[in-house]
Formats: C-alpha cells, sequence, structure tokens
C-alpha cells in the first residue's frame, strides 16, 4: 500500500478548528491531552496503522539488534502519539507562538554555514525527509535575533493535505512569507517561478521520500535501516536543474526543544550520489529519533510498486 492510500482519520477542518479554539482558551497542556486521545483511539481503530509501526519496528529492532525497539504496542503508540504532538506544536509555529529559544542547531558549524550561504544571497534547496517536523526551521528563521528573514516556498502533496492545509490558512499570521506550490502541477513556469525565488535569496521546500500521487518518475534503490527501498528523483532532479546550493535537513523534537540537524550535498549534480547520501542522512536521523519517523505506511516495501 502506498502512503497516498492510507485515509487520514480523526481528522477535518472543523475538528482541528476546535483544537486551536481551545488551544487559544485553555492552552497549550489541554489540546495535547486531546491529542493523546485522538492518537490512542485512532491507533486502536486504525489495523493499518498498527501493522505497519509493528513493521516498522521489527525493522529497527533487526537494525540496532535493540530490544527495546521490538514490535508492541507501546512502540507503536508512542510513535503515533509523537506525530498528534508535533501537530500540536505547529499550531504554535504557523501563528509564531513557538519560543525560537527552544530550537537551534546541533552542530553550530552547519548554523554558520548556512547562513553564511543566505548572507551571500544564495537561495537553498532543502530536501527533507519525514523524521521530525521539519517546520520547526521557521520560527527560528522568524526570530527577531536572526537578521536573515528569507521568504519560504513549499511544496505539498496538493490533494492529501487539503484539510491541514485549509487549517493552516485559517489560523497563519498575515506576516507569514509562505508560498506553496503543488508537487503533482511542476512545470516550466513553476520552475522558472522557483529559480526567481532562488535568487532572491530565498529558502525552497521539498520532501524527498515520497512518491507524488500517480507519478511514475524514475526512482533509485537506496539502503536505509539495511532494507532496499525506491525513493523518487523528482526533488534531486529538480534542484539539480535550479542549480541551487541543496542541504538535507530534519528537526527532531527531544525534551521539550526541537534540533536542527544539517547535511550540506557534496555534489547537487551527481543524483545518484545526492540520493543515497539524503537516504544515509535519513538513515541517521532514524537512529536519532526513531519515534518521530512519520512514514505510517509500508515504506520499506515498495520495490513491486
Amino acid at each position: 500500500m502506498k502512503w497516498f492510500q492510507i485515509k487520514e482519520k480523526s481528522a477535518g477542518t472543523k475538528r482541528l478548528l476546535l483544537c486551536w479554539f481551545l488551544y487559544r482558551l485553555l492552552g497549550k497542556k489541554i489540546v495535547q491531552l486531546i491529542a493523546y486521545f485522538v492518537a490512542l483511539i485512532t491507533f486502536i481503530t486504525n489495523k493499518d496503522l498498527c501493522f505497519y509501526t509493528s513493521k516498522y519496528f521489527k525493522i529497527l529492532e533487526e537494525y540496532t539488534k535493540n530490544k527495546k525497539y521490538k514490535p508492541s504496542f507501546s512502540n507503536g503508540f508512542k510513535n503515533t502519539l509523537a506525530y498528534a504532538y508535533s501537530l500540536v506544536d505547529k499550531m504554535e509555529i504557523f501563528t509564531n507562538r513557538y519560543d525560537a529559544t527552544r530550537i537551534y542547531f546541533i552542530d553550530k558549524n552547519d548554523e554558520e554555514v548556512l547562513f553564511n550561504d543566505l548572507a551571500k544571497g544564495n537561495g537553498v534547496f532543502f530536501i527533507c525527509n519525514h523524521v521530525g517536523n521539519v517546520e520547526a526551521l521557521r520560527v527560528l528563521i522568524n526570530n527577531s535575533n536572526i537578521p536573515i528573514k528569507p521568504d519560504i516556498s513549499v511544496f505539498l502533496q496538493k490533494k492529501q493535505c487539503e484539510i491541514f492545509n485549509n487549517f493552516v490558512n485559517t489560523i497563519s499570521e498575515k506576516s507569514n512569507k509562505i508560498k506553496t506550490y503543488p508537487i503533482e502541477e511542476i512545470d516550466l513556469t513553476t520552475a522558472f517561478e522557483i529559480k526567481d525565488n532562488l535568487n532572491k535569496g530565498e529558502i525552497v521546500f521539498m520532501a524527498g521520500d515520497r512518491m507524488p500521487v500517480n507519478d511514475t518518475q524514475k526512482r533509485l534503490e537506496v539502503s536505509i535501516l539495511n532494507k532496499k527501498v525506491l525513493i523518487p528523483q523528482g526533488a534531486f532532479k529538480f534542484a539539480r536543474a535550479l542549480e541551487s546550493t541543496v542541504y538535507f535537513i530534519s528537526c527532531v523534537e527531544n525534551k521539550n526543544k526541537y534540533e536542527i540537524y544539517l547535511q550540506k550535498a557534496t555534489d547537487s549534480k551527481n543524483i545518484t550520489k545526492t540520493q543515497e547520501e539524503f537516504a544515509s542522512f535519513t538513515n541517521k536521523m532514524i537512529e536519532i529519533a526513531p519515534y518521530q519517523f512519520y512514514n505510517f505506511y509500508d515504506f520499506f516495501d515498495n520495490t513491486n510498486e
């Protein structure tokens, strides 16, 4: 089963707006409590979710040789709950209510290299994975202590993100400079616009670990957790065509703070090498934050799709 065939449950614009109302009225802890029970009910009633999280932890246990990651109700639920809590954090992030002091680069050298690139007016193309909550980087960039505040362009799955995107558009602050593009509708006009954005020193985000809906683009077989996985070449080809600086990025939660991990691609013109580096980076991030791996589908069995 592909990721976009998994139905989103316990979601809907009205319910999300209700959570937002409760957040403003009663605070974050109440919303987290609601998220806890929603995650619990969803995990209990969604057989696909139980199956795929169980399969993921079996692979993780075999890879790490650590029995604490064995498939269990506890591990599957912790994974699901981490995702639910990340959505609560996104409410704060998209409304500029998340404390920027709780977000930091794990490696100060990476931070310096990134902001040096941005200070030169060079746009940056981020290829992200579904480990952690990459939106946390937005808070850091909007921090008043950061002199460089580039605009951001984000590529999203048009249909599958519709509910959450409508919700975000409802609650987001008007000052947020975010441009969204449907990944299914990339054409020459989009490419020229993104190239222009990068030339202005802006930031572009695109996921590198999921196939777009109804997409038949070429894929490369890579190794993640010692399992062969096919990842699409679209994001990597797009970055090469734009001749932009490429970084891999993940933002993972740790003790109520977010740690930003970066890795600069060594040669973005070499698609195969860049995809292999991205896979290695994703593997490292899963090891660092195993409960924040948010691919709730058969990610490790897509070689026959």
